[in-house]
């Protein structure tokens, strides 16, 4: 027998043992088959809960989340931020249904607007929030110095107020504009050109790909300000992808590095003083779950990504895949 988390397979017969607890869906008719494996789609799902369907699984380099990406990001494979955005989905893309028990979150912490859908992963505080204005982390109320995020709503042309929401969401991917409060403020006027973006739902693939984009553009931008390098926007994105994990903030106050770091290992910002206190920390059995191990699953996916054709910009003088190599394989004692 094989144990699949909710019930036990007996594939000497090729039938499950018990029915499926989960209730199913009713715009998924063949969810209510509860004798089933992934609603009989194994091709394209997979069922990490052992409950519901997922596109994803954990890895995100698996030919299922690679073929989940290859099928529904619609990002040009030519620039290496839209790579970036689509190995950060491959990452994230599993949490759509495995932290769902029968239906209900698992852990309370992600109830209410702080919950994170979809596959990108994004709460509704980011949907709902203007671009770059902090979320308040309501475990330290009105401290500044943490956050639960910066917002992802970005502006768009009054004028396109009167298209219907999905002709919206069409022109979201490249006629909006991201301003950030300090930029808004020297912009004569601004509100009799400029409106708020209808919020999208993160659910949607095309609306998650817009969302993470903006969250991975949003950390890279800052670097830039800070003069950074091809390696720093990497591992930036690759931090960056996991919610609050590195907000733009964050790198805005980054410590830069020695000028003898930056001849050696092609980066500016001083990634060792994040990854050594992090690496300190055990979450969930792992350490350095906000440091090496996003580094890490992001770099498994990235590298799934280049075999399909996706540009990373390691062709430029200064990305260093072996800076990056050391991150990746960051120990306690260093």
């Amino acid at each position: 027998m094989v144990y699949l988390r909710a019930r036990f397979y007996a594939p000497d017969i090729g039938r499950f043992l018990t029915r499926d607890v989960w209730e199913g869906k009713a715009d998924r008719p063949m969810s209510y088959n509860f004798w089933n494996y992934v609603e009989s789609n194994p091709v394209n799902y997979v069922d990490p809960s052992g409950h519901e369907r997922a596109s994803c699984d954990y890895e995100p380099s698996s030919s299922t989340n690679i073929t989940y990406i290859e099928n529904n990001v619609q990002l040009a494979k030519s620039d290496w931020l839209n790579t970036y955005t689509a190995a950060a989905i491959a990452v994230q893309c599993w949490r759509d249904t495995w932290l769902w028990d029968v239906g209900k979150r698992v852990d309370p912490d992600y109830d209410g607007e702080y919950a994170a859908f979809g596959p990108a992963q994004i709460t509704n505080k980011w949907t709902s929030t203007p671009y770059g204005e902090w979320i308040e982390d309501q475990a330290y109320p009105g401290n500044k110095t943490k956050s639960r995020g910066y917002g992802l709503r970005c502006y768009i042309p009054i004028a396109h107020l009167r298209f219907p929401k999905e002709v919206q969401i069409e022109l979201a991917k490249s006629c909006t504009f991201c301003f950030l409060e300090d930029q808004i403020a020297g912009i004569t006027d601004f509100d009799q050109y400029f409106a708020l973006e209808p919020i999208y739902d993160q659910r949607d693939i095309d609306a998650a790909t817009i969302y993470m984009k903006r969250m991975i553009r949003l950390a890279v931008n800052a670097c830039k300000e800070r003069g950074c390098t091809n390696t720093d926007m990497y591992i930036a994105a690759a931090l960056a992808q996991s919610g609050p994990g590195l907000t733009y903030v964050d790198l805005r106050s980054a410590t830069k590095s020695s000028d003898e770091v930056y001849r050696n290992d092609h980066i500016r910002i001083d990634w060792y003083i994040r990854f050594r206190a992090d690496i300190k920390t055990v979450t969930y059995g792992i350490r350095g779950i906000n440091t090496k191990e996003q580094l890490n699953r992001f770099t498994r996916a990235i590298n799934a990504l280049r075999n399909k054709g996706w540009y990373v910009p390691d062709d430029q003088p200064d990305f260093d895949w072996d800076t990056i190599n050391v991150l990746q394989n960051w120990r306690l004692d260093q």
